[in-house]
């Protein structure tokens, strides 16, 4: 007796856990897609990788001059709004960013140290202004681009 023989036939509960983890490894992750694109457009614009969960966008209420930073401006104090580049995407700037674009880099940009950090500058900043991610996420869609996933699922 050979042992395909002696194989027993799959019950429908070990057939249903299967079909559901192949589900779940197949469903469209859209913290991973996030990622893939923030990471994308990160890197064709620094020309660095970072990793989208440890880069923050802040907000600020004031600024002050700094030659010495990739947008021209330092902060300093908590920011008014901060959030990952990932969730970032997911929410979009606001209406009076995408109206007023020319304000997203005095009152903001991209940073490696989170909301809890005093100081963000040169040392801490992200070479890449606001305004290029806006029109990457205008270009982008990125609701389209997820929903797109979802129907070839």
């Amino acid at each position: 007796m050979t042992t395909q023989s002696l194989k027993t036939p799959k019950t429908d509960q070990q057939l249903l856990r299967e079909r559901a983890k192949q589900f779940v490894f197949d469903y469209p992750d859209l913290h991973d897609l996030a990622y893939s694109v923030v990471s994308k457009i990160m890197l064709q614009h620094t020309q660095k990788v970072f990793n989208p969960d440890k880069v923050y966008w802040h907000r600020f209420g004031s600024a002050s001059s700094s030659p010495r930073t990739f947008t021209g401006w330092q902060h300093s104090g908590k920011p008014l709004q901060s959030m990952t580049l990932i969730e970032l995407l997911m929410q979009n700037f606001n209406a009076h960013d995408e109206e007023a674009s020319d304000e997203l880099s005095l009152y903001g940009g991209f940073y490696t140290d989170g909301p809890d950090h005093e100081v963000f500058d040169e040392r801490n900043e992200v070479p890449m202004l606001p305004q290029t991610l806006l029109a990457e996420m205008w270009t982008l869609d990125f609701s389209s681009l997820y929903t797109r996933r979802m129907e070839r699922f």
